[in-house]
């Protein structure tokens, strides 16, 4: 077996020869390379995505010289084992067996200022969860997350009424990953277990009627996330309001952003469920290196609990990848898109959620549009105030010729939705189906809206160039071609017409017929 070097990654980070000598650098962004280097797939990274990480607010020059000072000094404290140490223009890998075992916790000590650094660190103490004795767990180590339901009135009709609204954000939440619902008088007496407890109450006075819903941290109290709705009505029928259907998209993101962000149990379950909110939180930011970890946790929530929900977001991912021109080969996206959907359907077919986004796949990879309408709705029969569903609804609907009922759809998945990441992408396609409807005024708007939640994002300033155009905003739409620029750079008006590129609003649109003069309009 060759030598290599070891690097202890729990408690003091140290790097040892195969003498026994200590060779850790004294350099911090040293040791913060030697870590991702050790905890990387075959030890190997590209030096681009070390640069992301340990120089992300440095230019790409500066970053590059950066790295290459920080290998020299590496070289040096290696001594005779600098050739363990491999370089070439586009990665850098290094020989060593990682150490898990010993006192203290996962990288401790490693302490860089860099926030690309801090996320990649909190996520591999999530995805190695080689924590020998844990600090106090956050999450209970039952096999489940547990989340506990109470209901805070007496009155029958108010408490009927929060029994809805409760069991509506239950069902979201349980369908987001792998988390049991119990019902407060099921806690029992262990202090030492501390799920959170979701508090839902409604009243009536006079002419009004209102409900309201907080999150608590179980042992502690605490309030994690409150909101109340007041109704303009004595009625406690309303739970299909907008208002209120907000409220509980608001409740389940809550809920699910502080998990997210805690240390889970030892348990596959809970573990999954974690990894799955991190990667879904990760590919919603459109970073090329946090869509490679969001690929990489889902892969490993699925090898932990085989949930049809992990398996979705793994092909909801597919789609992102290909519309953000990340990968270009449709032939590989197709095979592998479908069997993931397929398995997913298998083990989730009862799951709002994974039939929203099997939804979506049939419509936008597949074309299958009425499949597409069909799954949508299937979906909401089950959760109908899942508002990514209610979006996927209105693509499929917008591809089937039903352009108002699409706008319809897509404007209805706005108004219900919570403040999760995939905020914007709601926002964007109802800014397709205004176009495709010819409400080109509303459709500038929401394209503005959506470069306001999502700068890097690239498909509203594709529409938005177009739309600036044919509103005789010739100056403004330069601005916008010269910001997507920055994202595509070989963008040109001639791609809309293509049917190959990620714009098919443009091409159903009222637009479609003059795409191919755009180019002519600003010469």
């Amino acid at each position: 077996m060759k030598q290599s070097l070891k690097i202890n990654v729990r408690g003091r980070f140290r790097v040892l020869g195969p003498d026994g000598s200590d060779r850790t650098p004294s350099s911090k962004k040293g040791r913060a390379l030697l870590a991702i280097l050790a905890l990387s797939p075959n030890n190997t990274r590209s030096r681009s995505w070390l640069q992301e990480k340990l120089w992300s607010q440095q230019t790409q020059a500066l970053g590059a010289a950066s790295l290459r000072q920080c290998l020299s000094i590496l070289r040096k404290s290696f001594g005779p084992y600098k050739d363990f140490l491999k370089t070439d223009k586009q990665v850098i890998s290094i020989r060593a067996t990682v150490e898990t075992g010993g006192e203290g916790s996962f990288l401790e000590d490693l302490n860089v200022n860099d926030s690309e650094f801090k996320s990649w660190r909190a996520d591999q103490a999530l995805l190695n969860a080689v924590l020998k004795q844990p600090e106090r767990s956050i999450i209970p180590d039952s096999a489940k997350p547990r989340v506990f339901s109470v209901l805070d009135e007496s009155d029958k009709d108010a408490r009927f009424f929060s029994a809805l609204v409760s069991d509506a954000v239950i069902r979201r939440l349980g369908e987001a990953g792998s988390i049991e619902m119990l019902e407060a008088t099921d806690m029992g007496s262990d202090p030492g277990r501390l799920e959170f407890i979701l508090r839902t109450y409604a009243m009536k006075q006079g002419s009004h009627s209102g409900v309201r819903i907080r999150l608590e941290a179980a042992e502690s109290g605490s309030i994690i996330w409150t909101g109340h709705r007041v109704l303009r009505s004595d009625s406690l029928s309303e739970i299909a309001t907008v208002e209120v259907r907000r409220l509980m998209n608001h409740a389940v993101d809550a809920a699910i952003d502080r998990y997210s962000q805690l240390r889970p149990s030892k348990s596959s379950e809970s573990h999954s469920s974690a990894l799955c909110f991190r990667a879904v939180a990760k590919m919603f930011t459109l970073n090329g290196s946090d869509l490679r970890e969001s690929e990489d946790m889902l892969s490993m929530a699925s090898d932990l609990d085989n949930r049809g929900i992990y398996l979705a977001w793994r092909a909801y991912l597919k789609i992102i990848q290909f519309a953000e021109r990340i990968v270009t080969d449709r032939e590989s996206v197709l095979e592998e898109t479908q069997a993931l959907i397929a398995h997913a359907l298998e083990r989730g077919a009862d799951n709002s959620m994974v039939l929203a986004l099997a939804s979506y796949v049939q419509s936008v990879i597949f074309k299958n549009y009425v499949a597409g309408s069909e799954l949508a709705e299937q979906s909401l029969k089950i959760s109908p105030i899942n508002p990514m569903a209610w979006a996927f609804w209105g693509v499929a609907k917008m591809h089937l010729g039903e352009a108002e009922d699409s706008f319809r759809c897509t404007t209805y998945a706005r108004e219900i939705s919570g403040h999760g990441p995939q905020k914007y992408q709601i926002n964007m396609l109802a800014c397709q189906s205004a176009i495709v409807a010819g409400r080109f005024v509303e459709a500038i708007k929401l394209a503005e809206t959506t470069i306001g939640m999502a700068p890097n994002y690239a498909p509203p300033k594709r529409y938005l160039a177009a739309l600036l155009v044919n509103a005789d905003r010739e100056l403004d739409a330069i601005k916008v071609i010269s910001d997507l620029r920055q994202l595509e750079p070989d963008f040109s008006f001639d791609q809309l017409a293509d049917p190959a590129y990620p714009a098919s609003a443009l091409r159903l649109s009222p637009l479609g017929d003059w795409l191919d003069s755009l180019s002519q309009r600003l010469s």
